[in-house]
């Protein structure tokens, strides 16, 4: 865990750091890779910006509506850049709504925007379980492993590293399939299938309380739902390319 990168006098807060390093090489490969889409690089990239920022700014949102009397005492508490003060559920699925206004406002096709983005994604999520390393967040569970780490007291499955080494090997997939011109049609839902794996499977091993279902999480649930999404569309996309027959303009 290293929260605060000290730099000569400068204290700079290492998750936002990692993330900003993930979000810049995430830009680099959607804009390298969007014209095999048929999509401006730059258009492509300023919609990805912008749908971060929404989510940022929705997943702050989302906190204070859970502790809307923490920040009535601390109001300035709103421009913290702690990252433990944001909902990441309602930022993701706001900002992907705001992500797919974006798209139908540009006239753009769905599919080929998803799977444009999927090469810069896969690599973006690798930055953020380290930042979440970083941080100390979605640690694992209290293990007498050779490799468990010491974090909040115990030693711990090191969670966070588990997702990395997961999904550097899905990013390795992911460009492999990008390779492949006859795969490109399918690349966003064969990334989507296997993170949902990824999540399904490792999740189990994960120490905070998060919310839950009996023993099971509910990324875990929603996972499993992206999973079976996935796995049809796959099927559905491999009989039909999406490149050379095209999508309407939603799915």
């Amino acid at each position: 865990m290293l929260p605060i990168l000290n730099i000569g006098p400068l204290a700079i807060q290492a998750p936002g750091l990692i993330i900003m390093i993930g979000i810049w090489f995430g830009l680099t490969a959607i804009e390298k890779n969007s014209a095999k889409f048929n999509i401006n690089g730059n258009t492509l990239s300023n919609l990805v910006l912008w749908s971060l920022l929404s989510m940022v700014l929705f997943a702050r949102i989302g906190y204070i509506a859970h502790y809307s009397a923490i920040f009535a005492e601390r109001p300035l508490s709103v421009l913290s850049p702690n990252l433990s003060l944001f909902d990441p559920l309602s930022g993701l699925s706001l900002g992907t709504v705001f992500f797919f206004v974006l798209i139908q406002r540009k006239k753009l096709h769905i599919s080929n925007v998803l799977n444009a983005i999927t090469t810069g994604l896969s690599v973006f999520v690798i930055f953020f379980f380290l930042s979440l390393l970083a941080s100390g967040n979605y640690y694992g569970l209290p293990s007498s492993l050779p490799w468990s780490i010491h974090l909040w007291g115990f030693k711990r499955h090191p969670l966070q590293l588990y997702y990395v080494l997961a999904l550097v090997f899905l990013c390795v997939w992911i460009f492999w399939l990008m390779g492949k011109p006859q795969k490109r049609h399918i690349l966003f839902f064969e990334f989507l299938r296997w993170f949902s794996v990824i999540i399904i499977f490792l999740d189990f091993f994960r120490g905070d309380l998060g919310m839950r279902v009996g023993t099971v999480h509910v990324l875990q649930i929603s996972a499993f739902i992206s999973l079976l999404i996935s796995i049809v569309f796959v099927k559905n996309f491999r009989e039909k390319p999406v490149i050379e027959q095209g999508l309407p303009p939603s799915l």
